[in-house]
């Protein structure tokens, strides 16, 4: 790649990550940045962090949903 192919990439990669970012503010937990772990450079460990925390978050919001719908279910009577 040239220069100019290069920052064509990286301007696309950035595109993803906005992009992901806007659908995980929005509420979907299940959006990913695309990655190729084929070609590092400093751009990939920014999208595999972001995905890391987007899992976690999923993973914790799944878990406080499961929580309070386990204190609902228990402080109904019986």
């Amino acid at each position: 790649m040239n220069g100019v192919d290069d920052i064509k990439d990286f301007t696309k990669r950035i595109e993803g990550i906005e992009e992901a970012l806007a659908e995980a503010a929005g509420g979907n937990l299940f959006a990913r940045i695309k990655t190729d772990p084929s070609k590092p450079d400093p751009l990939t460990a920014i999208e595999a962090g972001i995905n890391l925390i987007l899992s976690d978050l999923e993973g914790e919001t799944a878990e406080r949903l499961r929580l309070a719908e386990e204190l609902q279910r228990l402080r109904q009577p019986e």
